[in-house]
């Protein structure tokens, strides 16, 4: 059997205080019931493996958690938060109302908070676990329609088990910052930036994920300004070159005020940040040309639009939780 594809760039386990390791399965039950909720647990007696490190940012509870041992876990429902659970190794066993999912290496599952669900962690299965209030998935769920009025019924995560993907790539990049920025306590980790974190977290889960308010979502892209699809197009043709607001608004056929507060409405950012997410994703992808055609990471930069080389490396690390030079390396041919 083909061995499966690690993780790459997996999050690391989060420095003490808050870290455990070992203990009896009732100690484990006790301590991960004050991250989550009270359940229930059937396991060894005694996990000499079990590891559980924690860390805040913002709203956002994060978790890096393995038991070391088969362990079935019930848990009722969470009622006001959802869980992210994204298996690093391992796999997870999930069995819910509708039926049973199996999470393996790279895995992202979410679970919702309006119903039990039971879980089997096999030996090797480790986790970063990240726990999101519902109610930041309700505002941002608000947000989006035109009335504002928020859910009254949870939205439901229903796609199963997800894998980074074209679709899914930001959700998983912004995941590995959050981790990586949690355990330097920089980034998203800094104060006047972590209290923004679960609102960034709970949008790209919107945008990323299968759910019940799909079409709603779709409803409201559909809707948007015929000028912000003109300047969304126009950016991504002319990312390399230099762009300023008033030739984007000019190509957009409307006044650079109008076109900030569209930019500012519909996609959260302002024009000249989406800019800078275009010009990543472009740098992204010619760095893993870049591995066999060999071109250097300031190349790379230069000819995506960005002038300062540190400023690009920072930007692109808090984006995809690796620097430039380790996505270079790792897409290099042994």
């Amino acid at each position: 059997m083909k061995p499966p594809t690690p993780v790459p760039n997996p999050p690391l386990p989060f420095e003490a205080p808050e870290t455990t390791e070992g203990a009896s399965a009732g100690l484990a039950k006790r301590h991960v019931a004050r991250f989550f909720r009270t359940h229930e647990i059937a396991t060894a007696q005694e996990l000499p493996g079990f590891r559980h490190s924690h860390a805040s940012v913002g709203s956002l509870s994060l978790n890096h958690l393995t038991y070391g041992a088969e362990t079935l876990i019930g848990m009722p429902p969470l009622r006001d938060f959802y869980l992210l659970q994204w298996t690093l190794a391992g796999t997870a066993t999930y069995r819910h109302a509708e039926g049973q999912d199996r999470a393996g290496p790279g895995d992202l599952f979410v679970v919702n908070p309006d119903r039990r669900h039971e879980k089997t962690w096999d030996a090797e299965c480790v986790q970063l676990i990240v726990r999101i209030d519902r109610a930041l998935l309700d505002a941002a769920l608000g947000d989006w329609g035109a009335d504002g009025n928020h859910p009254i019924e949870a939205v439901l995560f229903t796609g199963g088990p997800a894998n980074e993907t074209t679709r899914t790539a930001s959700l998983f990049s912004f995941l590995r910052a959050l981790a990586s920025d949690a355990r330097e306590g920089a980034g998203w980790a800094h104060p006047r930036l972590a209290e923004r974190a679960g609102s960034v977290l709970a949008e790209l889960m919107l945008t990323a994920l299968e759910h019940t308010a799909g079409e709603r979502i779709e409803r409201d892209d559909a809707a948007r300004p015929a000028a912000l699809a003109r300047a969304e197009d126009y950016i991504k043709v002319h990312a390399r070159e230099a762009l300023r607001l008033d030739d984007i608004a000019e190509a957009a056929g409307v006044r650079p005020r109008t076109l900030h507060k569209a930019f500012r409405h519909h996609l959260g950012l302002t024009p000249i940040a989406y800019v800078r997410h275009v010009r990543l994703e472009l740098a992204r992808r010619d760095l893993m040309e870049a591995a066999q055609t060999g071109r250097t990471v300031t190349e790379v930069a230069t000819a995506c639009g960005f002038d300062h080389l540190s400023k690009f490396a920072g930007s692109y690390r808090q984006r995809y939780g690796e620097s430039p030079s380790q996505t270079l390396r790792r897409y290099r041919p042994e």
